[in-house]
């Protein structure tokens, strides 16, 4: 098999950017206090501060945080913040954190700013989780359901 240097090089790239997102995305304030400095922070305190505790890990692990509540925080390592508020429960499902890395790894591949494509990828989650909220209910949808959902948002999205 013959490889090109470069394309090497871009895949190498792409997968460690991948590896730093994904690892730090999605986290809930239990898990997050286990995989920052903030080790000895409290869930409470972390919530009653989610951008902060998400910029400062940004800052220190030099990669894009997504802090997900019912808040969700996305932190850049030089300090860029966005905090979006749209609760929905059904979102706080096993796997729904993995379609939401699912989407922002997406983004990456497709040449998209680490900062950039969180942001996207989280307002898109949740356009797609309202979108099942009022389809199904919070209680009784799933990721998989989103993932259904999305073709529907982007057709919003481009007017279609």
């Amino acid at each position: 098999m013959t490889l090109e240097f470069n394309s090497v090089i871009y895949y190498l790239e792409l997968l460690l950017r991948l590896f730093l997102l994904i690892c730090s995305l999605s986290l809930f304030s239990s898990l997050f206090a286990n995989f920052t400095a903030a080790e000895s922070a409290a869930p409470e305190e972390i919530l009653a501060d989610p951008a902060g505790f998400a910029r400062r890990a940004a800052r220190d692990w030099g990669s894009v945080v997504v802090l997900k509540s019912s808040t969700t925080v996305i932190a850049a390592p030089d300090g860029r913040t966005l905090t979006l508020d749209a609760p929905n429960s059904g979102l706080a499902k096993g796997g729904s954190g993995d379609v939401l890395a699912g989407m922002i790894g997406s983004l990456l591949a497709q040449k998209t700013e680490a900062f950039e494509a969180a942001y996207a990828a989280v307002c898109l989650h949740g356009a797609a989780g309202d979108r099942c909220a009022e389809r199904l209910s919070e209680h009784a949808m799933l990721p998989t359901d989103m993932i259904e959902a999305l073709p529907a948002v982007f057709r919003e999205i481009e007017g279609k």
